[in-house]
């Protein structure tokens, strides 16, 4: 699963999420291309996750990302995300 999603308005970045759901479970948030947050869900039992991070130098912005896993058979069924910025829902989909 990949979503891509643009931020700023003076100051652009480019926000990833990559998850890679039915054999590791390996899960990254990329900024411009870098790795800012990776993570291993191989064997995970909690049902929902929170990210968060700044981007922005002059342009600061909040990112917070929740990812909801279904109980069972959660490597072959969508996970939920949900996605805010500055506190604010800009996105939510299952993937």
């Amino acid at each position: 699963m990949n979503h891509v999603f643009t931020i700023g308005i003076q100051e652009r970045h480019t926000i990833a999420i990559e998850y890679e759901q039915m054999w590791l479970g390996r899960f990254e948030i990329k900024v411009d291309g870098a790795t800012a947050i990776s993570r291993l869900f191989m064997f995970d039992f909690k049902f929902s996750r929170d990210f968060d991070l700044w981007v922005g130098i002059h342009e600061k912005h909040h990112i917070h990302i929740n990812k909801t896993r279904p109980v069972f058979f959660a490597g072959f069924q969508p996970h939920t995300y949900t996605i805010w910025i500055d506190g604010i829902i800009v996105n939510k989909f299952d993937a």
